[in-house]
């Protein structure tokens, strides 16, 4: 069918449902008609809401093709590698010419912390605590929303010579821990015991359906109460990386956005890793392969740090290999390694969360943020 044809049917079902509605009826055989029409069959799987927040976004797309949009993402890099090495010493880059002059001082970030303390925190931080409640990895206990935000958290045990060895026979002995949250000890206890539905303390309700709500809309939630969730999160990921809504689904919207030139998003390129010079399931060569086995970038784009270990950086620490590999080797693929980095839904909860209990607790709004 030409592309006028396609014009005169789209414009006619228009006419024939308008003509139908005025006499106040439509018949049987015009839905039928109607639902047999490619606009039909290509209907939109983007809520508007979305839709919107993904326009929001847009000026992402359009990253790589401006000298200010390569040197964010460089700065951005950089940034994590130095964070993550808990050091502000250029010397774990490549090159001093990609410090961002005016980024964060890593030290500044991370308290200072030892080397094993951050390990420990960097594995606690991957509990995302946006849900009612949510087993912490490693553990039997249950927690309630936002509870690594505002207290403490038990000691996980994510690894251990036997839970996580590798094919190769190398094993992980780091647990996760966090001692301390933004409320500090005595009401941050307090707070994790009145959001924690299984606690005889739990009085905070009304919190716990606040942070709930909120991030069924922001987040990656699939449920929330019985009623069902399409967060942000679950979508933009997949659309800035690769166009869908789920790595493998094409979006379908009215007005969704693209990078300037039209070639983003794609199912073959993204802008992480066009920045940073990744290919599609590429096989990763570095300190942590040579100890665990080869492991891939990320196989749908907008690949994470560790995934793109070699542009910046000569040093980068996986303090929890198993986020790319499973027990028995290998990657893993409902781990990052298959997921995209941005935007990220662990940030998306810290602030979703962060925000609402800073203005909730107003006296503890600075270093909520600072914990976020």
């Amino acid at each position: 069918m030409s592309i006028g044809h396609a014009r005169e049917r789209r414009a006619s079902l228009r006419d024939l449902l308008r003509v139908s509605s005025a006499s106040g009826w439509v018949s049987l055989a015009v839905l039928a008609v109607v639902a047999a029409s490619p606009e039909a069959a290509n209907a939109q799987n983007v809520s508007v809401e979305t839709e919107n927040v993904l326009n929001l976004l847009q000026p992402f797309l359009n990253l790589n093709a401006t000298a200010a949009g390569q040197n964010t993402l460089t700065a951005n890099l950089q940034q994590a590698v130095l964070i993550n090495q808990n050091t502000s010493n250029t010397a774990t880059l490549n090159s001093a010419s990609q410090i961002n002059p005016n980024g964060p001082i890593a030290t500044l970030l991370n308290g200072n912390l030892s080397t094993t303390t951050l390990a420990a925190l960097a594995i606690s931080d991957e509990n995302s605590l946006g849900a009612a409640s949510t087993q912490l990895f490693g553990t039997t206990t249950n927690v309630g929303p936002a509870a690594n935000i505002a207290g403490a958290l038990p000691t996980q045990t994510l690894t251990g010579p036997t839970g996580y060895t590798f094919s190769n026979g190398a094993s992980v002995y780091t647990n996760g821990a966090q001692s301390y949250g933004a409320f500090g000890s005595v009401l941050g206890a307090a707070y994790v015991a009145g959001v924690n539905p299984a606690s005889p303390n739990s009085r905070l309700s009304s919190t716990i359906t606040l942070l709930t709500d909120a991030f069924c809309f922001t987040g990656n939630l699939t449920t929330n109460g019985g009623g069902s969730c399409q967060g942000d999160i679950s979508v933009a990921k997949s659309y800035f990386a690769n166009g869908t809504i789920n790595n493998t689904t094409p979006a379908v919207g009215s007005n969704l956005p693209t990078s300037s030139n039209g070639q983003l998003p794609s199912m073959t390129s993204s802008v992480y890793d066009t920045a940073y010079q990744v290919t599609n399931g590429a096989n990763v060569t570095n300190s942590t392969t040579s100890q665990y086995g080869t492991y891939k970038q990320n196989s749908f784009g907008d690949s994470h740090p560790y995934q793109t270990y070699g542009f910046v950086s000569s040093s980068y620490t996986l303090y929890d290999p198993t986020v790319a590999y499973t027990a028995t080797g290998g990657t893993n693929p409902d781990k990052p390694s298959a997921n995209a980095a941005f935007p990220s839904a662990h940030m998306s909860y810290a602030m979703t969360d962060g925000l609402l209990l800073g203005m909730l607790v107003p006296q503890m709004y600075q270093s909520t943020l600072l914990r976020v």
